[in-house]
């Protein structure tokens, strides 16, 4: 908590460092950490299982959404892009190396299916 209002949200820097520690630490230091500070592993790690589940359920339930693959599509395309950038390729050099069009890779035409399968 904030150490200058009682009830207060933890500081966003505070929120930070607790999620780095839980990242970076190793399973049995976390559960050590989770043990000492008098909470229950199993059952915390049980409540997380029923959470995640609760939500997957419940994505599952409503069904695909409009907008869903027009997200989904933009999502990827920016993923490829970053890639791209990242092993420092052309849009010409990516289309020639996944065999397809260049108009493929800059989003100038609707990607083949195939075009996604040959990136990987």
């Amino acid at each position: 908590m904030n150490a200058n209002k009682p009830g207060a949200p933890p500081e966003p820097s505070s929120l930070r460092a607790f999620q780095s520690l839980v990242l970076d630490a190793r399973d049995e230091e976390l559960e050590d950490a989770i043990n000492e500070s008098g909470a229950d592993f199993s059952a915390l790690a049980h409540e997380a299982r029923s959470v995640a589940e609760a939500a997957i359920a419940e994505v599952a339930a409503s069904g695909p959404r409009e907008d869903e693959a027009e997200v989904l599509h933009l999502g990827l395309g920016t993923l490829v892009r970053m890639l791209r950038r990242k092993k420092k390729l052309d849009p010409l050099q990516l289309a020639d190396a996944a065999g397809v069009d260049v108009e493929e890779v800059n989003g100038k035409r609707s990607a083949n299916p195939m075009f996604r399968f040959s990136l990987g």
